[in-house]
């Protein structure tokens, strides 16, 4: 009975058969990145303030934000405690319809000068100044930023500011 090559088969299918990857030269790897830990929050930027019926035109740039921890989100309802969860929803629908009110702004921009702001300094001056906008102020852990990329108005959430004030809290 002749399996060994059956075996041999059933083995190396398995197994795989894909060479062994080679280098060419003596090519140098990459250094890894290095890790940039964002300093921690101030204590005012994490104590809660007032958002009900409060309006900013604080709006900042998307890359100096990435740098202090912010991390852009989707404003969505996230809390499932029936006490917290309408204290959410109103955040949440007032972010989504800020971006909806720049967006139109950004739309009469983009027509007239048939392009969108390059910087965050451009759409302050071009889209919010000359519009006259005062968005909804967010939650302390939360700040309205310009991606000049994507040319959006994003909002930027910072898990350390809720991290320093859950510690606060739990003292």
């Amino acid at each position: 009975m002749r399996t060994t090559p059956f075996v041999a088969l059933l083995v190396s299918l398995l197994l795989g058969c894909e060479p062994e990857p080679r280098t060419v030269g003596n090519a140098p790897k990459a250094a890894p990145a290095p890790v940039v830990t964002p300093p921690p929050p101030t204590p005012e930027e994490s104590k809660p303030r007032s958002i009900l019926g409060e309006r900013t035109a604080d709006i900042r740039d998307v890359q100096s934000e990435r740098e202090k921890g912010g991390v852009a989100t989707a404003p969505k309802i996230v809390s499932k405690d029936p006490i917290r969860i309408m204290g959410n929803a109103y955040v949440s629908i007032v972010g989504q319809a800020s971006i909806f009110k720049i967006k139109q702004a950004m739309d009469v921009f983009k027509t007239v000068n048939e392009r969108y702001p390059n910087d965050t300094k451009e759409f302050m001056e071009k889209v919010i100044q000359e519009n006259n906008i005062a968005l909804p102020r967010l939650p302390y852990y939360q700040e309205y930023a310009y991606d000049a990329e994507s040319h959006q108005l994003v909002i930027m959430e910072y898990p350390a500011r809720k991290e320093a004030r859950e510690r606060e809290l739990d003292r």
